[in-house]
């Protein structure tokens, strides 16, 4: 398994948002707004609001768990960027989205605090190379309210530009960013913009670590392993030590830790003759 992980969530914004009354101008939004929070200091995630997150994150792994063939979901970023999105909503909209992030007992302004504070401590004193980014790209145009803007800015430090959508260069433009937030990883989410879609909110999440303890390429080698469609032959790598084990019922696992043991990798190995979709079910 590479130890690098690139993680990145796209939505569309499809919530009804709180408008201001002017145009929104092309180009960078951010001008002249600065973070209100850039010298705060980040305390530690508070017990409700870490429960939200892993409420969401298992809600979210098992509706996924439905699509066919193999997932996979950064459930952080969905959680960002909905957050993101909920600065622009309000009455039933907004109720309605707390519900979805199993936030609906931490007030709004909780909610922003709590997530700036563990972006904040994330990405702090790190050895693996470890970043959260945001941005808001709306449609030249679109009406945006500035309290929407500076709450974005205050507590996910995002990116936001009003662009033409109509411009033939726009997804390229988005497109840039998301290569530049993610390392050259990722190069493309956007092909092309359709004529309906007024914003896109985008969260990156890059991670590359090394392992605690190293697997040697040289013991790398071919081996069988069971799919729900059969068995196909893959590299394993392989070593030897002291790993970390789970047990629970019929479930077997392991924890693999980063060398920035603030990460760690966890697999999970069906009970036999069970499927991973069964397991989540």
């Amino acid at each position: 398994m590479k130890n690098k992980l690139i993680l990145i969530l796209c939505l569309l914004l499809i919530t009804a948002m709180v408008l201001s009354s002017c145009a929104s101008p092309s180009g960078d939004l951010m001008k002249g707004i600065i973070s209100k929070n850039k010298d705060r200091v980040p305390e530690s995630m508070d017990t409700e609001l870490n429960q939200a997150i892993l409420n969401f994150t298992w809600n979210l792994f098992k509706e996924s768990s439905e699509n066919q063939g193999n997932i996979m979901i950064s459930a952080p970023s969905a959680y960002f960027a909905l957050a993101m999105t909920l600065n622009g909503a309000d009455n039933e909209t907004k109720t309605e989205m707390l519900k979805a992030l199993s936030a609906d007992n931490i007030t709004l302004e909780e909610l922003n605090t709590g997530l700036n504070d563990w972006m904040t401590l994330m990405s702090k004193n790190r050895t693996a190379k470890f970043s959260i980014m945001n941005s808001i790209w709306l449609r030249e145009g679109f009406n945006v309210n500035k309290d929407f803007l500076q709450t974005n800015a205050d507590f996910y430090s995002a990116y936001i530009k009003s662009l033409d959508f109509d411009d033939a260069s726009a997804p390229d433009e988005i497109n840039k960013w998301v290569k530049d937030a993610t390392n050259d990883t990722i190069d493309k989410i956007v092909d092309e913009i359709s004529d309906d879609l007024i914003m896109y909110l985008i969260n990156a999440i890059y991670f590359k670590g090394d392992w605690k303890e190293q697997f040697s390429p040289n013991k790398t080698r071919e081996m069988e392993f069971n799919t729900p469609t059969g068995k196909v032959k893959t590299d394993f790598m392989n070593r030897r030590g002291n790993i970390d084990v789970l047990k629970l019922n019929d479930i077997t696992g392991a924890i693999l830790p980063y060398e920035d043991e603030q990460f760690a990798f966890i697999g999970l190995l069906p009970a036999e003759g069970q499927t991973p979709k069964e397991l989540i079910n």
